[in-house]
């Protein structure tokens, strides 16, 4: 006896151990996938016998009683109430629809031959329609009209029951040779539901890999993890420590570049204005040699004023070196202050692992531990069972195989028994056809009935035939029908009925019934188990965990509770003392170049540079200059005068453009570095008091709040790690007792068992005697229809003939002859 909770109780065990070990803090990452849908092979589906609903309904109205479940139970306890004359009086009624079809069938086979046997002798006696004369009267074609299409509408039903017998013996001859087929495919798909149960199970072990390399990798980060965690709790006081590092940094380094860049432009500035000091004194050079010249009588006088507007007035003043203040700067640079407090952090992290160094080795000792639980859990649990079970349905299918010869031998007897039978019917249904259409085709209905064609006559003798044959066997195929109808009618009422109903698993499910049959026993559970609730739970395609309710005898979320396997990983964590250095953000130095940057950087005045850069360039302006010296060449009488102090003048515009295009556009941007560079420096001391603020508060927090923080931390990621388990077991249950061996496949291994009984065999039986039976009813009205009508076509003896009533004289009969006939009197 095998107990069949053994494996899965078993595989729960060990997923419950899997909680010994710590996780990272992201459980949802875990890809925890269900299974693939395993591939059965298809089961050709039962045919839709023709007839099956009708025969269903027949045997309905035959037997409307319920299945005698009662009855049955006290017949399998006390065997001697066979015996018992009430037991004998229940049986009797309740197959009292039957009996009476038996009587019936009875009847017919007893009375069929009799009445065929006297008919015989009674028309040999020139009775019963026997004697070859029939009377004319006014009502002759219409009553051979109505006999006609009266045997018509019989022989079409005749033979509608006819094509449905070949039907159905079609169908049972198939259903037996696809028996085995069907046997084969429900075996095969057997073995693959058993099979797939150690896959699964397989399954489950190796998914337990993605929580231990989860917590693998997450203990061996633990520092950094850890170091994450602890900033992120402190949140606002690192992060403005670390917000005004980095702007105090950015600071310097915009300070710095825009020092160099207004030492560029003024020098640049400052080249630019020697280039107009040097092209304005040989302009003025030249204009004074003009003025000079002795045939401009009146350009001396005038032309003073002009020279004094000519001379550079703007001096550039020195700036200063910025050594000391770019010394600052770089001083600050070296700090590298947005570093520093990574480093203070480096440090409290590499002192974390070598604090977590033991732990680390502990937690990976457990994981190595839980590794080769996995490995030995599939050694633990007893698949073998599976296998012989597996060895013994490909057992049962060889032996199938074995005699599948026998069975088809078996499949085309009974198709040619079917034929044959069904060529019987088919006989009586050609000749009544064949007088259908031979009769009317060559029948003249005038003419006299001594005188009809021989085709008509051929016909008359067709009906005559098929009556006689439906005499002649018709009482021996109602034998067979009254033997197919006990065999296959109780076969349905008794077995394919009940089946269906689950009546008669209900009546297996009975104590008793099946002497040691208990199915709970059978598989090693306590629990009240009963094949009927396992068929229906089975066809819901539920879980062997639900269906066999192993959670009665294994309490499942007591073995998955995780509280009780974690003890080993607190200790560990218990044990490790957590404690931040002392830290320090701000070292001595790093203060110096803060307080120095900050004094380097207020001594700078720009005042006396800027006020002497705004100057103009020169004493008057350029373009009133050149005015002057138009005009005065206006006044002048020499031509070569006059030229000189035009192109003196357009000179002096070139050269006033030439300082507006250069020297003014040196002069914004000195004036917009100068703003800028004041500015910045204004920002110094407060941005620098900000930082020293915020990085000694951070410090102070760290220094007394860190270890406790880190301490709370390493709980929340010891609680998170082991998360990574409680969502892999909570997977584990779920999987356990909603996926594992889904048993749809053992509802179709019985459901073929009962296509192959009842709707391959059963049914086409059932649908082959009751076709059979439908044409033997209508050979009663064929026979007597058949006999009525073939007067109406052969040719008879004796003539009569009919007259339209009026007055006529009596006569008194006279002998008629025909040819090669005695007299005889009318």
């Amino acid at each position: 006896m095998m107990d069949w909770s053994i494996p899965i109780t078993a595989v729960l065990l060990f997923f419950s151990c899997l909680g010994d070990a710590a996780n990272s803090c992201s459980s949802d990452s875990l890809n925890l996938m269900g299974f693939n849908e395993s591939k059965y092979i298809s089961s050709p589906s039962a045919d839709n016998v023709v007839l099956t609903q009708m025969t269903h309904s027949f045997l309905a109205l035959v037997q409307p009683n319920k299945f005698p479940t009662d009855f049955v139970i006290s017949l399998v306890n006390n065997a001697q109430l066979f015996i018992e004359k009430s037991a004998i009086e229940k049986i009797l009624k309740y197959m009292v629809g039957f009996l009476v079809c038996v009587v019936v069938g009875v009847l017919y086979i007893v009375l069929v031959p009799v009445i065929g046997c006297c008919f015989s002798c009674c028309r040999c006696c020139d009775n019963c329609g026997g004697r070859m004369y029939q009377k004319q009267t006014e009502r002759t074609n219409c009553k051979r009209k109505g006999f006609y299409w009266t045997l018509w509408a019989i022989t079409l039903m005749i033979l509608v029951g006819n094509i449905i017998m070949f039907c159905s013996s079609n169908s049972f001859s198939k259903g037996i040779s696809t028996s085995p087929e069907l046997i084969n495919i429900t075996a095969s798909n057997l073995n693959i539901f058993l099979n797939n149960i150690p896959k699964e199970i397989n399954y489950l072990i190796e998914e337990s890999s993605q929580p231990v390399n989860k917590v693998n990798s997450s203990v061996n980060d633990i520092g950094p993890i850890l170091i994450d965690m602890m900033l992120e709790n402190l949140g606002d006081s690192v992060n403005a420590a670390k917000d005004s590092l980095i702007k105090l940094n950015n600071v310097s380094i915009n300070i710095g570049v825009q020092l160099e860049n207004l030492s560029n432009i003024s020098m640049k500035f400052r080249q630019n204005q020697d280039v107009l000091e040097t092209n304005l004194t040989n302009i003025r050079t030249q204009i004074n040699s003009t003025l000079n010249n002795p045939d401009c009588s009146v350009c001396l006088v005038e032309g003073r004023n002009i020279l004094d507007k000519l001379v550079p007035v703007t001096v550039f003043p020195v700036l200063p070196s910025f050594n000391d203040e770019m010394n600052a700067i770089n001083e600050v640079k070296k700090a590298d202050l947005p570093s520093t407090l990574n480093k203070s952090m480096a440090s409290v992290q590499k002192e974390l692992e070598n604090t977590t160094s033991n732990l680390v080795s502990g937690v990976q000792h457990e994981l190595s531990t839980i590794k080769g639980k996995i490995q030995s859990v599939s050694q633990n649990i007893p698949l073998t069972s599976i296998s012989n079970i597996t060895s013994e349905i490909s057992q049962i299918a060889i032996k199938v195989n074995n005699y599948i010869p026998v069975i088809s031998k078996a499949s085309n007897y009974s198709n040619t028994i079917g034929i044959i039978l069904s060529c019987l019917i088919l006989l009586i249904v050609l000749c009544n056809i064949m007088g259908l259409l031979l009769g009317p085709l060559t029948l003249k209905s005038s003419a006299d009935p001594t005188e009809r064609t021989s085709g008509a006559n051929c016909g008359g003798t067709f009906f005559m035939a098929g009556a006689g044959l439906s005499f002649l066997y018709s009482w021996l195929l109602m034998v067979i029908v009254l033997i197919l109808f006990l065999l296959g009618g109780s076969a349905y009422t008794l077995i394919c009925r009940p089946w269906q109903n689950n009546e008669l698993l209900q009546l297996i499910d009975t104590p008793g019934v099946i002497p040691d049959f208990n199915i709970s026993q059978m598989l090693g559970l306590d629990t009240n188990l009963e094949i009927s609730q396992i068929y229906n739970d089975c066809k819901n395609n539920s879980a062997l965990w639900s269906v066999l309710q192993l959670g009665k005898k294994t309490d499942l979320n007591e073995i998955l509770n995780i509280s009780k396997y974690t003890a080993g990983i607190k200790d560990e964590f218990n044990k490790t003392n957590l404690n931040v250095p002392k830290i320090t953000f701000l070292s001595d130095n790093v203060r110096a170049s803060m307080d120095n940057f900050t004094t380097q950087i207020g001594k700078i005045d720009f005042t006396p540079f800027m006020e002497q850069i705004n100057k103009n360039f020169t004493a008057g302006e350029l373009d009133d200059a050149a005015k002057s010296l138009e005009t005065l060449a206006s006044k002048v009488n020499n031509q070569a005068v006059k030229n000189q102090l035009i192109n003196e003048a357009k000179d002096l515009r070139n050269l006033q453009n030439w300082t507006y295009s250069q020297l003014m556009t040196y002069k914004v941007v000195l004036n917009k570095t100068v703003q800028q560079l004041n500015t910045s420096a204004a920002s110094v001391p407060a941005i620098i008091n900000a930082t020293i603020q915020n990085a000694l508060n951070a410090q102070d927090i760290l220094n007394q709040n860190g270890s406790s923080i880190l301490k709370a931390e390493s709980r929340e990621f010891l609680d998170c790690q082991l998360g990574y388990f409680q969502t892999y077991l909570t997977w584990v249950q779920k999987t356990v007792t909603q996926d594992v061996a889904r048993c749809k496949p053992f509802t179709n291994a019985v459901d073929s068992i009962e296509t192959v009984v009842c709707k391959n065999v059963v049914n086409s039986l059932n649908a082959f005697w009751y076709s059979l039976g439908w044409c033997l009813m209508f050979l009663l009205p064929s026979i007597i229809v058949s006999v009525k009508l073939a007067k109406f076509y052969r040719r008879m003896k004796y003539t009569d003939s009919y007259e339209d009533p009026s007055p006529r004289i009596e006569m008194t009969p006279v002998m008629m002859y025909t040819n090669s006939m005695l007299p005889v009197k009318t």
